[in-house]
C-alpha cells in the first residue's frame, strides 16, 4: 500500500484551513450517469469560521485518498453499491499520518476529481467524473 501523503498524491485538491473540533458524522454516495458523488457530513461542537482542511488526490490511477487534518471520524464507512466506479472504501485505521483522518477509495478505472464545500452546514462534496 502506498503511504498517503499530500506530497505523494497527484491531481490534488486542497480545501478549508487549519481548524479543530470537527467530526465526520456521515458519509454517503450518489451515482449518476458519468458521475459518482461522495458527500461527507461534518459536525462541530463549536462555531468555526473555516471548514476543516482536506486534501484529496490520487495515489495511483485507481486509488483516491481523502485526507482530513484534525478531524475525527465516527464509524466504518458504508460500502458503495456494486457496479459503480468506486469499488471499495476504507478508513485507514490507525492513520499512517498523525493528526489525519484518511479515507482510501478503490476505483474501477481512472476518474476526474472535483471537490468543494457546501455553505449550508459543513458538507464536503467530492465528484468523480468519467
Amino acid at each position: 500500500m502506498p503511504t498517503p501523503s499530500p506530497n505523494n498524491l497527484t491531481g490534488t485538491k486542497t480545501l478549508g484551513g487549519p481548524s479543530s473540533g470537527f467530526v465526520i458524522s456521515g458519509l454517503r454516495y450518489g451515482s449518476h450517469p458519468g458521475d459518482f458523488r461522495v458527500v461527507y457530513d461534518i459536525d462541530s461542537d463549536a462555531a468555526h469560521g473555516v471548514a476543516p482542511q482536506v486534501v484529496a488526490g490520487f495515489g495511483g490511477p485507481t486509488t483516491l485518498y481523502i485526507e482530513f487534518s484534525s478531524v475525527s471520524a465516527v464509524g466504518t464507512p458504508p460500502a458503495p453499491v456494486a457496479g459503480n466506479v468506486v469499488t471499495a472504501v476504507r478508513l485507514l485505521s490507525p492513520s499512517p499520518i498523525t493528526g489525519r483522518t484518511i479515507y482510501e477509495f478503490t476505483l474501477a478505472h481512472p476518474v476526474k476529481l472535483s471537490a468543494y464545500y457546501l455553505t449550508n452546514g459543513v458538507r464536503l462534496v467530492v465528484d468523480l467524473t468519467y
